[in-house]
């Protein structure tokens, strides 16, 4: 066996549903705004997945371990099928949820994994088909997934950390300059100061350009209200996405904002 398939490789418009489980939070009453498959290794906005992490792992791209937990406030539990891995996400910041049991998953090719929460090891496994799950009650502070060989040497480790008080909205940039006409993708997350990723936060953010045209908005939920091409959008676990169309020579500029206050990105453009 040299290679493998898998639907899909980047998630597309279509196939409403098809085997792509969703969160109860995110869903809508209407038929019509389940717009997109939801089976993906990278979402609509370009964002991966941990199954990304998984699946370069399972093909010994890398050894691991990779850590991925399914978000703690959720209580109900999408019907995973045989197109999708996991629901969970890269981020242990649930703030109110302290002591509250979830699912941890660590990918890695080893003979043994451990799992640390705050210093404290709460469990051991030997990975199958190089996927070990645990069950921790959660805690704020650091996840460590500790991966060893069969000698008992470790391999390496993965540290997630919880999230700062303090929530800033970033509107980032995925280059920092353009040629008139070009489209410009720029991401938008909810984070701490060091920039750690808040999956609760759920803020509906709008758009304006100067120099530039907003020609779409998007996240990774499969429901979504509309179309893409809008200027405005909810964010998806903290993050969303905003597409723009470069204008003439000179400095674009892109502002988001939500009920809170707003954010800036400047691009050059020439």
């Amino acid at each position: 066996m040299v290679g493998d398939f898998v639907w899909a490789g980047w998630d597309y418009i279509g196939e409403c549903g098809d085997g792509g489980p969703e969160f109860a939070d995110y869903k809508s009453e209407a038929p019509e705004d389940r717009i997109r498959g939801g089976t993906c290794r990278i979402d609509v906005t370009g964002k991966k997945t941990p199954e990304v992490d998984y699946t370069r792992i399972a093909f010994e791209l890398e050894k691991g371990p990779k850590l991925a937990v399914f978000p703690v406030y959720e209580k109900e539990r999408p019907g995973i099928s045989g197109w999708q891995l996991t629901s969970a996400k890269r981020s242990w910041t649930y703030p109110g949820c302290e002591g509250q049991e979830t699912d941890v998953e660590v990918y890695a090719r080893a003979a043994l994994v451990k799992l640390y929460v705050n210093g404290k090891c709460v469990g051991k496994r030997k990975p199958n088909k190089a996927r070990a799950v645990f069950r921790v009650a959660y805690q704020p502070g650091k996840l460590t997934a500790v991966s060893y060989d069969a000698s008992g040497r470790e391999i390496a480790r993965d540290t997630l950390k919880t999230a700062g008080k303090e929530t800033e909205l970033r509107l980032e940039p995925e280059k920092l300059s353009a040629k008139p006409g070009e489209m410009l993708y720029l991401r938008v997350r909810y984070t701490d100061k060091n920039g750690e990723i808040k999956p609760m936060e759920k803020h509906r953010v709008s758009f304006t350009a100067e120099n530039g045209t907003v020609i779409g908005t998007a996240n990774g939920s499969t429901y979504f209200k509309g179309n893409y091409a809008q200027s405005e959008v909810p964010t998806y676990f903290g993050e969303a996405q905003v597409i723009v169309q470069a204008g003439e020579a000179g400095t674009i500029r892109i502002t988001a904002s939500d009920e809170n206050g707003s954010v800036t990105a400047e691009i050059s453009c020439g």
